[in-house]
């Protein structure tokens, strides 16, 4: 069997996420603060024009100012060169980026692909090839979303082939490059080069980037204009970054060279193959993961990191993550990668998960509040189970009864369930083939983390002859209840692991895993299973929204479906 769903890489979660996924260069406060001068009330209150900001991208490029169209980012520029091709063909590589099709498609062109092999050269005869009679041909460079870059005499090769076909090339990465190759290309009249401020300038919030075009193409381009395409205070901004802010775009570039180089290598170590990238980003193939790509994904955004996955068929296998050059970050990624590929150590709860108490502690609870004159049934303790802060029965139990208006005393209530949980325990079972403990166990440590006493936790232990399959033990003794996730570290450091998967059935297991990543240096997966006689839909919603990476149908069912 299994599992019924992974969570959705878009879910919500408690974790402050790591949005890896858009390739953005957030800035430090110290390189906003150079800029925040800009935000004039002339900046403010006056319609924008780009003159100003047209010429500092030609004096810093060194090309003619009637060549350059200032765009709302790369991705104005390519939409304004697809209304160009209305109708007609244009070629790209495959892979590449996706704007470029959707938005020739979405102007009524068609779009041939020529492949472009993650680790080979670029295949320079087969494109040029393919772009006899088209409008464009698009190449970028580097590559997104590999990371692989078009050589110099590949770019002439190329140039030199295509007849009555205008190059384009988006260099919007060509700043991460060792060798950024736009700077050839701008030295042809006829090419197309199309950059950006949003990635190693880190404004991508302003959408300032620009078309350097053959002076004929480039009227054209400005006619497709709407009014007033970029505002006035990003045209401001844009134009000090050109002006003054080299050095700190060239620091920024040097941070993330060096974290991409750290990023791949994780990556690789957790048995993903990684390309030579020359962009600010690790693209990743799953070719030795145990799960598919989507999945991983799905685990790292329940620990916080948001990653891109792909729809294209000939992408299914891949993720490509975003370095910002901040070492903490980076290390927070490897923690999450290696708590989503290769934990080292399996946590369990015990009721619900390997233990089946409908018939014990249930029952218990439903008994108790009907001793004190309450009417509680299985929907409700249930019901109350999803809502969370529940770990505790013997608080479960008086909550339910405070809920009817009856206020009895917390030892009353403690001293009634003990004794309807004496005389139903032997109803449990075990929920779990132990062999399959044992397999597990031969790979790495397991531990139990539950809310019972620690006598109630053993008894059931060595009834089963299962006690010694766990290296550790964490009970209602030992910490405060979950959703706290001091019984989550507990574990943790009784196994000497920082990252571990945390197998429960309610909102307030998959809360303590959530809390022990969002408040240490350490990961735990949170992975939920419906417990015996649980709504299953109701159950696998309730455990989404709390921040369950993946949800399974019963724990066996985890067990068939882990590495």
């Amino acid at each position: 069997m299994t599992a019924l769903s992974p969570r959705s890489a878009s879910a919500s979660t408690q974790l402050p996420e790591l949005r890896l996924d858009a390739n953005e260069c957030p800035m430090r406060p110290d390189d906003l603060s150079a800029l925040q001068a800009e935000v004039t009330t002339d900046a403010i209150g006056r319609y924008p024009d780009a003159g100003a900001l047209a010429a500092a991208f030609a004096r810093r490029h060194g090309v003619a100012d009637d060549r350059v169209v200032v765009t709302a980012g790369a991705d104005d520029a390519i939409d304004r060169l697809a209304r160009l091709a209305r109708g007609r063909r244009v070629v790209v590589t495959d892979p590449t980026f996706a704007t470029i099709p959707e938005r020739v498609r979405a102007n009524g062109g068609t779009v041939d692909a020529v492949r472009w092999d993650d680790q080979g050269p670029f295949p320079v005869d087969a494109f040029v090839a393919a772009a006899e009679g088209a409008a464009f041909a698009f190449v970028v460079s580097p590559n997104n979303p590999t990371g692989r870059v078009l050589r110099r005499d590949e770019l002439r090769a190329i140039r030199d082939g295509l007849v009555g076909t205008s190059l384009v090339l988006d260099a919007a990465y060509g700043e991460f490059a060792a060798d950024d190759v736009a700077d050839a290309a701008l030295a042809y009249d006829d090419v197309v080069v199309v950059r950006t401020l949003s990635k190693a300038w880190g404004l991508a919030g302003l959408r300032v980037g620009a078309a350097f075009a053959p002076v004929d193409l480039a009227r054209s381009l400005r006619a497709l204009a709407p009014p007033y395409p970029v505002a006035t205070v990003s045209l401001a901004v844009a134009a000090a970054a050109l002006e003054r802010g080299e050095p700190t775009m060239r620091a920024r570039v040097s941070r993330v060279r060096r974290e991409r180089e750290r990023l791949a290598t994780a990556f690789r170590d957790a048995g993903f193959a990684t390309t030579a990238s020359d962009g600010n980003f690790v693209f990743a193939r799953a070719t030795a993961v145990t799960s598919p790509a989507p999945i991983i994904a799905a685990r790292l955004a329940s620990l916080g990191v948001r990653v891109r996955t792909f729809r294209e068929p000939s992408l299914a296998d891949a993720l490509r993550v975003t370095c910002v050059g901040e070492p903490d970050v980076s290390r927070r990624v490897e923690r999450a990668l290696r708590a989503a590929t290769a934990p080292d150590a399996i946590l369990f709860d015990l009721d619900g998960v390997l233990a089946d108490v409908s018939q014990s502690y249930r029952r218990a609870i439903l008994e108790t509040v009907a001793a004190f004159g309450g009417s509680a049934s299985p929907a409700a303790i249930a019901k109350a189970k999803r809502r969370g802060d529940a770990n505790n029965d013997w608080l479960l139990t008086r909550r339910l009864l405070l809920d009817e208006g009856i206020d009895v005393a917390l030892e009353d209530v403690v001293a009634r369930f003990e004794r309807a949980y004496a005389a139903y325990r032997a109803t449990e079972t075990l929920l779990v083939d132990p062999a399959a403990l044992d397999r597990l166990r031969a790979r790495r440590p397991l531990a139990i983390v539950t809310g019972r006493p620690r006598r109630d936790a053993e008894r059931f232990l060595e009834r089963w002859a299962i006690a010694s399959r766990f290296d550790a033990l964490v009970t209602l003794e030992d910490a405060p209840p979950k959703p706290s996730p001091e019984p989550v570290r507990r574990a943790l450091e009784a196994l000497g692991v920082r990252t571990a998967w945390f197998v429960g059935d309610t909102v307030d297991d998959i809360r303590a895993a959530v809390s022990v990543t969002a408040g240490d240096d350490a990961a735990v997966l949170p992975m939920g299973v419906v417990a015996p006689g649980d709504d299953a839909p109701c159950t696998v919603a309730a455990l989404r929204v709390a921040g369950a990476a993946e949800t399974f149908a019963d724990v066996r069912a985890f067990l068939e479906a882990i590495p």
